[in-house]
């Protein structure tokens, strides 16, 4: 059963770096889901149809974790950071991972031209704010850029040397 059935009739969106990974037809073996409203219930649901564990990841951002023992595919579930998708994504790091589908299907929602980024093999964050709101992500850069092989933009290389 997918995780379109398991959950349907939920406003959820598949996000971040497993939108990353299946447009750039990687392996997905880590599954971010932003859910509107409480993702407990959706994470308890896919943690009995997957028969595996589900746990409070994190308090202060409202995260759950599911581990899908049998597969080794771990789900993360997050309440929208905003009051929509869009203003969701526009907190997350890099264009490339803020990028959603609605998990009832449809087409990927980028406001932010990730897809292009992803095409021309770009990193750029998504302003100064991303940096400012957490001091790792001018490390997650340095980790994206070598796990795929991906330059940032002038723009992302003059923000990250300032946030260091």
């Amino acid at each position: 059963m997918s995780l379109a059935e398991i959950l349907a009739g939920i406003d959820a969106w598949v996000v971040g770096g497993a939108m990353r990974d299946e447009l750039l037809g990687r392996p997905i073996r880590d599954v971010d889901v932003a859910v509107a409203g409480d993702p407990e219930p959706p994470a308890r649901t896919v943690a009995a149809a997957v028969r595996g564990p589900a746990f409070r990841l994190s308090e202060a951002f409202g995260a759950w974790r599911v581990i899908e023992r049998s597969t080794g595919r771990v789900y993360d579930f997050s309440p929208l950071q905003g009051e929509t998708i869009e203003e969701d994504l526009g907190r997350r790091d890099f264009t490339v991972n803020a990028i959603a589908r609605p998990l009832s299907g449809g087409d990927p929602i980028d406001p932010f031209g990730g897809r292009s980024d992803l095409a021309a093999r770009r990193l750029r964050v998504l302003g100064r704010e991303a940096y400012e709101s957490d001091p790792l992500r001018p490390l997650r850069l340095a980790r994206l850029a070598a796990e795929l092989g991906f330059a940032p933009d002038a723009e992302t290389e003059r923000l990250t040397l300032t946030a260091a």
